[in-house]
């Protein structure tokens, strides 16, 4: 995970990349200064576990503060500043109320309900009649946080960098300018309104399909399209072509168009496009060839943004050894990890909780730090997979398929995929059904869950009894569970 339990991690960015080019995005003048705005930039914390073996049921609040880049205060923004002294009390400027975020809905001290396991950041937004550069930028960033909890001091810890996220400290907001005739611009950089990010990406697993940001800036909001061309360029250019052809590195699956609704809403509050926001999408094709880094250049077509960022450069990175990659991990490398439950050989009544909440646990394969500068395009665990078998005393077995369990052979895995749990190396899956149980006269022998995950450099986890490829059982529901579902008197049999 990214750190200690109740570590602070910015969250919910308008963006369908990887952390590392993930931001935010609003509108000249839109008010982002809501205590319950959907679109203002987020904060939510590593969760506590309510079981854990020495509890910790932290709340966190943090400090943040904004950054100037090519939007600066206070003609674009309002200046947030936070309080530099040992204390806590907000409202101040730059300041948050505590937050609880434990995995478990009743894990929090109080309940989750009424202390909210996310705080908004408001950014005071400020608007004018000039047209000005299509996209300019800040970023919010976190500057300390302070933990309250069962391992800390009845005051809370000391004010500390090291309770927020490495990788969730900090996120550019991009703000699109609402005056003047319609343009359009890729993501710029966060210093440079004309300079545009570069991208680059692994061929392999859930980064193959990637989704480059076009903004819309002017006046009018009328559903509208623009073009865009990608060629291979540089030393070593990509091929374009279909899905899965033989010789071809990407395919362009917006077909050259990116399309804006006449919506009224931007991402996240108004799903993938809105008027403001839109995609190009592409799909890196992985055809297990050791080969070059190749790129190929990003052009938009018609923009109508003179000096803006209209082009750029995708590098697809290699994933089997190429020549300036040097040899491929190998199949000693291996992601490890663990199921936090169901347990090895558990019996788990049937109304405890935890037990239709799965939590994986994983730690990458070379054992670098997450500040290692290969840690986001080599060694991250980027997703993982489950299995769950139910085998009846018959001899036959069902397999879990998202709403029940579907007839299948014992031995063909039906692999479905985990969500991210919200720091990094941390997955979760909630089974949104109890399991019958498979005790006393009951057709059902026994359960096993398996689970497996994948890192950038197509490195796969080992099945391992008792950490990721557990049998367990389903007992009748307890008084316990029932009276006090989150007490220490429901719990389950040990072996």
């Amino acid at each position: 995970m990214s750190g200690h339990s109740g570590t602070a991690q910015l969250t919910n960015p308008a963006t369908r990349q990887g952390e590392h080019f993930s931001f935010y995005m609003a509108t000249e003048g839109e008010s982002l200064t809501g205590q319950n705005n959907p679109r203002a930039p987020w904060v939510n914390t590593v969760a506590g576990c309510w079981d854990a073996p020495i509890p910790d049921f932290a709340e966190t609040a943090v400090r943040w503060r904004t950054v100037p880049g090519s939007a600066t205060a206070p003609g674009d923004f309002t200046a947030v500043t936070p309080p530099t002294d040992t204390g806590w009390n907000p409202p101040r400027p730059g300041e948050t109320e505590r937050i609880c975020n434990d995995i478990h809905e009743q894990g929090c001290k109080p309940p989750r309900s009424t202390n909210p396991g996310t705080r908004p950041l408001p950014v005071p937004l400020a608007s004018n009649s000039v047209t000005d550069e299509a996209v300019r930028s800040l970023q919010v960033e976190l500057t300390g946080g302070k933990i309250w909890g069962d391992l800390h001091p009845p005051n809370g810890s000391a004010w500390g960098l090291n309770n927020t996220s490495f990788l969730g400290r900090r996120r550019t907001m991009h703000i699109v300018d609402d005056d003047g005739p319609t343009r359009f611009s890729l993501e710029p950089t966060l210093s440079n309104a004309s300079g545009p990010v570069a991208y680059s990406r692994l061929e392999f697993g859930s980064s193959t399909d990637v989704w480059l940001p076009v903004f819309r800036a002017g006046s009018s909001t009328t559903a509208m399209e623009v073009d865009y061309e990608l060629v291979g360029s540089g030393e070593h250019p990509a091929t374009k072509g279909p899905a899965g052809a033989a010789g071809t590195d990407y395919t362009d699956l917006t077909n050259g168009t990116v399309v804006f609704p006449a919506t009224t809403t931007n991402p996240p509050l108004g799903g993938d496009t809105g008027p403001r926001l839109s995609w190009i999408k592409i799909r890196l094709n992985w055809d297990r060839v050791g080969e070059h880094p190749e790129t190929f250049d990003v052009n938009l077509v018609g923009h109508n943004n003179d000096g803006g960022a209209t082009s750029t450069t995708f590098t697809i990175l290699d994933s089997d050894g190429g020549p300036d990659n040097g040899p491929p991990p190998g199949p000693e490398m291996h992601p490890k990890g663990k199921l936090h439950h169901p347990k090895l050989n558990f019996k788990y009544p049937q109304n405890y909780p935890y037990l239709n909440e799965i939590h994986l646990f994983t730690a990458n394969a070379k054992g670098v730090g997450y500040r290692h500068p290969d840690y986001e395009s080599t060694w991250q665990v980027i997703f993982a997979d489950l299995a769950i078998r139910k085998r009846y005393k018959s001899g036959k077995c069902a397999w879990w398929r998202g709403s029940g369990f579907k007839p299948g052979g014992c031995n063909s895995k039906r692999w479905f995929r985990m969500k991210d749990g919200g720091s990094e190396d941390y997955f979760l899956y909630r089974v949104k059904k109890h399991m019958p149980v498979s005790v006393g006269k009951s057709k059902v022998r026994d359960y096993k869950v398996w689970s497996r995950w994948f890192d950038r450099s197509a490195n796969e986890s080992t099945l391992r009894t008792g950490a990721n490829k557990n049998r367990f059982e389903v007992t009748w529901g307890t008084k316990a569970c029932r009276t006090n579902p989150f007490g220490r008197k429901c719990r389950p049999i040990k072996p």
